[in-house]
């Protein structure tokens, strides 16, 4: 049984697939600088104001009601979740393991589509973006335990 595990943030992303139930080897990485930007870069201009009162700005419904961050990481979570469906369909794996921080995890888990979804077999509410590939087993015993008892599940 192939395992994939996506390890994930708004600005970055890696797949790995799990070797000997152990082992993970890079299958992709992402990357989103519109992640880590400000929000006014991400902006081209600032939101309309209506004037409310006599000098007084008021906040009106020509405001955005999501911000531009909040905006690029669904973009993102839209691309990796095209990437998981793209994996599937070509029988790259069998079980998938989502690792993200829980905001990010939820924006993972609304683009999923169904057929995605069914294979995930963890889901674990951590951002591990930032160690290193040689680290993560053993950041991720958790989610490794979660994989190994599903397999015997299945």
């Amino acid at each position: 049984m192939e395992t994939w595990i996506l390890v994930a943030d708004a600005s970055r992303a890696r797949i790995f697939d799990l070797e000997d139930g152990q082992r993970l080897k890079l299958v992709r990485e992402f990357s989103n600088p519109k992640g880590r930007a400000r929000a006014q870069e991400l902006v081209s201009d600032e939101p309309g104001r209506l004037a409310k009162g006599k000098g007084r700005q008021v906040l009106s419904a020509m405001d955005p009601r999501t911000s531009p961050h909040e905006v690029e990481a669904k973009h993102f979570a839209a691309q990796l979740t095209h990437a998981l469906h793209d994996g599937r369909v070509h029988k790259k794996y069998d079980s998938l393991a989502l690792v993200a921080p829980p905001h990010f995890l939820g924006l993972l888990r609304d683009h999923l589509d169904a057929e995605v979804g069914k294979m995930v077999v963890s889901a674990t509410h951590s951002d591990y973006t930032h160690v290193a590939e040689h680290e993560l087993p053993h950041h991720l015993s958790d989610t490794l335990a979660e994989i190994s008892k599903a397999a015997k599940l299945r």
